[in-house]
């Protein structure tokens, strides 16, 4: 119990660490480390499933703002198989979802990644219409349709980057007309 509380310990200190302006990478990227290695040191033991791949996560946003994008992605491939061995390989679950927007951006950053990026981003969209169902109207599918229209721009398919754009703006228009009731 002590080291799971240790570990998590870190990961908030990590998080504080990027949080600052400027942030603190090296510092993030010390505590994050640590955490996972003392997971490691231990036979496993310490951070919960959830634990290891939201460090994982956050140690892939680290290396990201390093420049180390091959080092963000393994972090978060190894982010998401922790999920979906812990959630099920199909599981509807936002953790999964986010972490798949994750790789989508990171995908993003490179022009030769477009096809990874949407990839990605069109699972974490499907992911989170599964999530939300009825109330689809929500900031989380909003924003993955903007990446998407961000990736479809980035690929020259302007059609198809306004056409998410426009459903982005729709839903987001839905949200604020809704503002403080209920999904019905």
């Amino acid at each position: 119990r002590e080291l799971a509380e240790e570990s998590a310990t870190l990961h908030q200190l990590a998080v504080a660490a990027m949080g600052e302006r400027p942030p603190r990478i090296a510092d993030a990227e010390a505590y994050l480390t640590e955490a996972i290695g003392l997971e490691r040191s231990h036979g496993g033991e310490g951070l919960s499933v959830g634990g290891r791949a939201a460090t994982l996560q956050q140690l892939a946003r680290v290396a990201s703002r390093r420049g180390d994008r091959a080092a963000a992605h393994r972090h978060l491939l190894e982010a998401l198989r922790i999920h979906r061995r812990a959630y099920g390989e199909d599981a509807a679950h936002v953790n999964v979802a986010a972490t798949l927007s994750q790789l989508g951006a990171l995908a993003l950053q490179r022009p030769a990644d477009v096809d990874s990026a949407r990839a990605y981003l069109v699972e974490a969209l499907g992911v989170r219409r599964r999530i939300y169902g009825k109330c689809a109207d929500h900031a989380e599918i909003a924003s993955t349709l903007g990446k998407l229209g961000e990736t479809e721009r980035a690929a020259g398919a302007l059609g198809v980057a306004s056409a998410h754009f426009a459903e982005q703006r729709a839903v987001l228009t839905r949200l604020l007309s809704r503002e403080g009731e209920a999904c019905p």
